[in-house]
């Protein structure tokens, strides 16, 4: 059934993300499984930033994909904690968003999309979604957490020590 083959694909979305080398490897092999698994012609993963009413895609990207994504739907999903499906509007795509909630907070979101004379995205779709996002948040969280202490030893090994400081106060 559709329901068991998105479960198998979803555990090896998981499988493969926790053995991701780097938050980079994480949302290339993210964006590539959704793209498949929703016929999206694109997908964006995005950051809620420290004033929590702005979002950043990562990775970062052209002034003309950050001008396409949909930061309005995605900061809905974010604002209601759950999975939304805009349908085409105009020229407007049809769109699916879905949250990335860690911690009770919402950190980011993830949406796709499909222009106007595509199909528009089925109930499963947006259900495939939001179960990725569910299981994906804390895996982004800890690769996240990762690089910060990768980079914060980084910078300690880089640094130059002063030990005279050291020496006089001993």
């Amino acid at each position: 059934t559709a329901l068991a083959g998105d479960l198998h694909r979803l555990l090896g979305l998981v499988r493969m993300l926790a053995k991701a080398d780097s938050l980079d490897a994480l949302a290339t092999h993210l964006k590539s499984n959704l793209n498949e698994r929703l016929k999206a012609e694109r997908t964006w993963i995005a950051w809620r930033l420290d004033n929590q009413c702005d979002m950043a895609l990562y990775p970062p990207a052209s002034a003309e994909e950050t001008g396409n994504a949909p930061f309005g739907t995605m900061l809905d999903a974010c604002a209601t904690a759950e999975g939304i499906a805009v349908p085409a509007q105009g020229k407007n795509d049809h769109v699916i968003a879905a949250p990335l909630i860690h911690g009770g907070q919402c950190i980011g979101a993830i949406a796709a999309n499909r222009p106007e004379p595509r199909q528009s995205f089925a109930v499963s779709d947006l259900e495939y979604l939001v179960a990725a996002a569910e299981c994906c948040a804390p895996i982004i969280r800890a690769a996240e957490r990762l690089e910060q202490m990768q980079r914060d030893a980084q910078e300690k090994i880089s640094s130059p020590v002063d030990t005279t400081d050291t020496l006089a106060n001993s």
